[in-house]
């Protein structure tokens, strides 16, 4: 919330950084299931006891969220995703603006070319 109040950030600052953290968390999320089922299966196929199958999987799950986040940080792919998408929402407000300006000449060509 304290995000959402401070004087330089707006709604659209908070919607971006929120689109592109829940999207990042997903994708690592994807990741992470992934990679531990595999673990998981291959030590329930081993044999292992319940016990350290599930260290294990909580173990690499913790070891796998912390390699995620540091490889996020170190190539800076939240940051980037979130600088493209705030161009991107740039451009279309300055193609609706420019669509604003130069639709009335428009339809007022379309209309006098009906009559």
């Amino acid at each position: 919330m304290e995000l959402i109040f401070k004087s330089n950030y707006d709604l659209v600052d908070f919607l971006v950084d929120f689109l592109v953290d829940v999207t990042m968390d997903v994708a690592k999320i994807i990741v992470s299931s992934v990679v531990l089922g595999v673990v998981g299966g291959v030590f329930v196929l081993l044999g292992a006891p319940v016990i350290v199958t599930a260290s294990i999987v909580i173990i690499a799950g913790i070891a796998l969220n912390i390699e995620l986040n540091a490889l996020d940080d170190q190539l800076s792919l939240s940051a980037s995703l979130k600088e493209k998408l705030r161009i991107a929402l740039a451009e279309e407000q300055r193609m609706n603006e420019w669509n604003q300006q130069h639709s009335s000449s428009f339809l007022n060509l379309l209309a006098n070319t009906s009559d």
